[in-house]
């Protein structure tokens, strides 16, 4: 629901980008009030959007190269244990500035998932193999976001509300 108590759907698309849960559901935050609980005004918002892609785009390269010196097994456990701790600090956080700056290092953990991701299936399966696995690999993200989706329905309709927008960010991201 807006702040005005009526459904706004137009809300979930403010993020555009990767469609990736660590980044999307803070839509559904958004609709389910996490901007009052927050404190945030005017741009507030679109500055939590968008400052995950600084690091993003900044830390992707040089995670390729940490790749390159450490096995993907650590580095990648590693990785997604940052991005599950930035979610559950997002989720628990109670101020704007600790949703910025739990957003821009979660931007640091996520660069390096990807590209990580994908040479860890190239390592296991061959040439003729790979399109079939890296396809999967791509359209589990689109089905995670599906049921992203009707987890966030499922938590916005429980009897405590305003666990809702806690819940989500720590459950999905």
């Amino acid at each position: 629901l807006s702040s005005t108590g009526k459904p706004n759907l137009f809300d979930s698309a403010d993020d555009s980008g990767l469609t990736n849960e660590l980044r999307v559901n803070i839509a559904n935050a958004k609709i389910e009030g996490m901007l009052t609980d927050l404190h945030m005004v005017k741009h507030d918002y679109n500055i939590a959007l968008f400052i995950v892609f600084i690091p993003f785009i900044l830390c992707e390269t040089p995670s390729n190269m940490i790749l390159k010196r450490i096995t993907p097994r650590v580095w990648l456990s590693f990785l997604l244990f940052g991005c599950g701790l930035m979610a559950i600090c997002q989720g628990v956080t109670g101020s704007f500035g600790g949703l910025v700056a739990c957003r821009f290092v979660l931007g640091i953990f996520e660069a390096g998932i990807s590209p990580g991701s994908i040479l860890l299936i190239t390592m296991y399966y061959r040439r003729e193999e790979l399109p079939r696995r890296i396809c999967w690999w791509y359209m589990s993200g689109t089905i995670a976001g599906a049921f992203g989706g009707l987890l966030a329905y499922a938590l916005a309709n429980m009897k405590q509300p305003q666990a809702y927008c806690v819940l989500m960010l720590m459950s999905t991201g």
